[in-house]
């Protein structure tokens, strides 16, 4: 058996007494009571033998172990030995068996090898045989291959060579033998019926072919009889066109034409264009319809190759030629006739402007004077011409020894007369446009107020989002979420009404600008909407900016919630342990511990004498216990209802 350790050996009996003693004493010691200067020499005589008995007892212990130790170390040794002993016999007995297991596998691999060396020299012998028959083997199947190639006219010819081959060959076979003469009679059959496939097959196509030629043939027939159809078509197309040229003739030449004339030329050019094009448009039409059929026309045995969609793209191009010489002749007829048109109407109102110089010309000598001038002018614009313009025209327009303007100079005096009507109407228009830019001037300044003020706004909003940033900054750092969950959450609700006071500049600053967005004066709209977009640009980033500070306090705020949780469970866990200290050392139980936080008995706590308690109750050595504001915020924690108290029940 092993020996027991001092720890393992069970303790002397003689501890109890003397632990009951210091319990005994122990216990007088809290309970206070007094005792005279004997009983104290007596328990200082007591705890001494204990002492003297404590410490013999332990020498005892120590000796023991020591001769326990030492009687173990010399049976190990004596095991070690006789261990050693029954090792080296077991290596010897087993030195002796492999050697004999060694001779008995040498033998073995002799035999083995002289078995494998016999085994080879037999495969050896079998290979060459099976390789002479291989190669018999090989030259019948490529006799038999060239034979399964063969066309109809060297059926024969390759038969007789297979046949010659396999009288060679076939008996060396060997064991192959009889499965050669199967594939032989297999590879015939399947050639003789391969044969009259072929020529079954032959004579199909040879059918097929008549018939596709038959096919062609009117195929070709109905192509040339379409391209007739179109040749008919394609010069009543063309003879209208030449038509259309005829017709415009009239517009090639420099001759002046009245409007009448232009008219009934541009109508007939008109009429054979139409023509002209409702014949290129069948045609076009013709050759979508047909073209599939024409150009569907094959190469014939027998016949030279097919012209029929040559001669389509001819007529193409010639139904395309009709067309553009159409187009162009009508286009250039209509600016021609604009041109001749425009040249007429001149004409035309050139000779019924001089009808109001006839007029006005009243001793009619050809020529108006001054006084006949300045008559023109009323009668005609209701304009009195200024002197200064009257002698203006007579210097520029009237010849030396003429007695006024002739007809030639006529067109010039009425601009120089409605030069003159534009200064006047300038002067007024002048006088017009001072008072509106004094006006539009009234209006812009205070248009420019209410601008000044919405961006006053604007600049207010950019502060109290610099301000909420500000707050907002300082809650990322580790110096923020080091404070306790009350102290963070002043700061989050600090931060959140920087916030709010930001989010409301704003506002108030979108009102404004969206104020601003008014009906106004044309004249001030441009600039409106300048100052407009410049204040609305800067109002962009200042949401982005309180949404992100917004974020960043919800965020502190989330942190400040779960260190509340993480403190109010550890004032609860503190507080139970001073709860129960308090208990233990004034040695009293549920009731009366009970009582230290409702002396009243109303079956109910108040926050009060909850927070008193811990301020005054017994803590254990070393410990601070819970603070006025971290018990009244466990107290909250417990009043889980908010009633104000807690029950008798739930503590």
């Amino acid at each position: 058996m092993a020996a027991q350790t001092p720890a393992q050996r069970p303790q002397p009996q003689v501890q109890r007494p003397a632990q009951q003693q210091q319990q005994a004493w122990g216990q007088q010691q809290a309970n206070g009571q007094q005792g005279n200067w004997q009983e104290q020499q007596r328990l200082n005589q007591q705890r001494q033998q204990l002492e003297q008995l404590k410490q013999k007892q332990q020498n005892e212990n120590q000796q023991r172990a020591q001769q326990m130790r030492q009687q173990q170390m010399v049976d190990q040794q004596a095991q070690m030995q006789a261990n050693k002993a029954r090792l080296e016999e077991a290596n010897q007995h087993r030195l002796a068996e492999q050697r004999q297991k060694m001779e008995q596998m040498k033998a073995q691999q002799q035999q083995l090898i002289q078995k494998r060396a016999e085994e080879q020299k037999k495969r050896e012998e079998e290979v060459a045989l099976k390789q002479k028959e291989q190669i018999s083997v090989l030259a019948v199947r490529r006799a038999m291959q060239t034979f399964r190639a063969s066309m109809p006219e060297k059926f024969d010819e390759n038969k007789q060579a297979m046949d010659e081959v396999i009288a060679q060959e076939l008996e060396k076979c060997g064991s192959q033998k009889e499965r050669m003469e199967a594939e032989i009679q297999q590879a015939i059959e399947q050639t003789k019926q391969r044969i009259e496939q072929m020529a079954e097959m032959k004579k199909k196509q040879e059918e097929a072919k008549a018939a596709e030629n038959e096919r062609r043939i009117g195929v070709k027939a109905k192509a040339v009889e379409l391209l007739a159809d179109l040749e008919k078509m394609v010069a009543k197309a063309e003879t209208a066109g030449k038509g259309v040229v005829e017709e415009a003739d009239p517009f090639s030449g420099d001759k002046d034409m009245k409007i009448d004339e232009i008219d009934a030329c541009s109508s007939a050019v008109e009429e054979a264009g139409k023509e002209a094009t409702e014949l290129t448009t069948a045609c076009t039409e013709f050759i979508v319809k047909e073209s599939p059929q024409i150009k569907a026309v094959l190469p014939i045995e027998g016949e030279d190759p097919p012209t029929c969609q040559a001669d389509l793209q001819k007529l193409v191009a010639r139904v395309n030629e009709v067309r553009t010489t159409t187009q162009k002749t009508v286009g250039k007829c209509a600016v021609e006739k604009t041109k001749r048109t425009k040249k007429a109407h001149a004409k035309t109102k050139y000779e019924k402007g001089l009808t109001s110089f006839k007029k006005f010309d009243s001793d009619k000598d050809g020529k108006l004077s001054r006084r006949e001038i300045q008559a023109f002018s009323k009668g005609e614009y209701g304009f009195s011409v200024p002197p200064e313009t009257l002698d203006s025209i007579v210097n520029h327009l009237v010849t030396e020894g003429a007695k006024g303007v002739e007809k030639d100079n006529f067109h010039r005096m009425k601009i120089m007369i409605g030069i003159a009507r534009e200064v006047g109407i300038d002067a007024k228009r002048k006088v017009a446009r001072e008072a509106r830019d004094k006006e539009i001037a009234d209006l812009k300044e205070k248009l420019q107020k209410k601008i000044t003020k919405a961006s006053d706004l604007v600049t207010a909003a950019i502060e109290g989002a610099t301000k909420a940033e500000k707050e907002a900054h300082p809650l990322n750092g580790a110096e923020a979420k080091a404070l306790k969950s009350t102290e963070m959450l002043t700061k989050a609700d600090e931060t959140d009404s920087a916030i709010e006071e930001a989010k409301t500049s704003l506002t108030t600053a979108k009102d404004a600008i969206t104020a601003l967005n008014t009906e106004t004066e044309p004249e001030l709209k441009g600039f409106l909407a300048s100052e407009i977009r410049k204040l609305e640009n800067q109002c962009k980033p200042i949401e982005g900016r309180n949404t992100k500070a917004a974020a960043i306090s919800a965020k502190f705020r989330a942190d400040a919630a779960k260190k509340n949780n993480s403190e109010l469970e550890k004032f609860r866990v503190d507080g139970l342990a001073l709860i129960f200290h308090h208990q233990g050392a004034k040695k009293l139980d549920h009731e009366g511990l009970y009582l230290e936080f409702d002396k009243k008995k109303s079956d109910k706590i108040q926050e009060s004498p909850f927070v008193k308690f811990f301020k005054t109750c017994e803590k254990p050595e070393g410990s601070e216990g819970l603070s006025e504001d971290d018990a009244s915020r466990l107290f909250n924690f417990l009043d889980e209802d908010d009633q104000g108290f807690i029950s008798k029940e739930h503590f």
